[in-house]
């Protein structure tokens, strides 16, 4: 089985600046977000109920393409034993990272599937680490994987690294 599921959003290039403004504009700005340098800056968890069309069109997309992610977590034939149109994303939220800031090792256990679409990524920005495998994304790649497995970033060396990540659960019907 495979650790994670890695496709590429086609009009990444156009989509993506105005996605991290969003995502910068929507920074949470209450006393109660982590001890600076943990984390990186993130929106409200449910960024995806707000409205903001770049959000709206990366998570259509991300929709379509969950069935198909999925199967990379199945058996070794791919023979599929569930509904893979039954995923429903739950939890959407940005984080953009500063220089210095990284992400504790942590996963979203209880839920299905997780995912991290990278809206920015400067040259030097420090990977996601999945189950201790280093998963270097491009600007428009979303990653797919199991919930349950822990997954961090290191201290970023530069500013500026952003992402679109979220929670998806199978609702069987």
């Amino acid at each position: 089985m495979d650790l994670y599921f890695i496709s590429k959003f086609e009009e990444s290039s156009i989509l993506n600046p105005r996605l991290q403004r969003r995502i910068v504009e929507n920074i949470e700005k209450d006393e109660e977000r982590q001890p600076r340098g943990v984390g990186g800056r993130k929106t409200c968890w449910n960024f995806h109920t707000k409205g903001v069309k770049e959000v709206e069109i990366i998570l259509s997309w991300i929709r379509d393409i969950t069935p198909e992610a999925s199967k990379t977590f199945t058996n070794p034939e791919g023979y599929v034993y569930y509904d893979p149109l039954s995923f429903r994303l739950v939890e959407c939220w940005g984080l953009d990272y500063e220089e210095g800031e990284e992400m504790r090792v942590h996963n979203h256990f209880p839920y299905t599937l997780s995912f991290v679409y990278c809206v920015n990524s400067p040259e030097g920005s420090s990977p996601l680490i999945i189950e201790m495998k280093e998963v270097f994304l491009n600007e428009g790649e979303c990653v797919f994987f199991p919930s349950y497995l822990f997954h961090h970033v290191k201290r970023t060396p530069k500013g500026g690294r952003c992402v679109l990540v979220g929670n998806i659960l199978y609702v069987h019907k």
